[in-house]
């Protein structure tokens, strides 16, 4: 998954901190360690002129066909039926 904007981007020093493994903020670090924790990877590209976040994720079985005898489900307040 590839988010994108065309705002001011990403400042380089940030960047560097991110490839490096050290504090980016909150977020991004936040939203890299949970890709790793599902295998995936976390890339980001800005040059100035906007910003990219690509999200790669591994694809499983399970994600491909999800074993429906294991699906809940619930209601909401107003009686519409909702995954779990």
């Amino acid at each position: 998954m590839e988010v994108s904007d065309e705002g001011r981007g990403i400042h380089p020093e940030i960047q560097s901190k991110f490839a490096s493994g050290q504090s980016a903020g909150v977020g991004l670090r936040g939203m890299q360690e949970r890709v790793k924790q599902i295998g995936g990877t976390l890339g980001i590209h800005s040059n100035g002129k906007g910003a990219s976040i690509l999200v790669t994720l591994p694809l499983t079985e399970e994600a491909v066909a999800p074993d429906e005898s294991n699906a809940r489900s619930s209601e909401d307040q107003y009686g519409r039926s909702q995954a779990v």
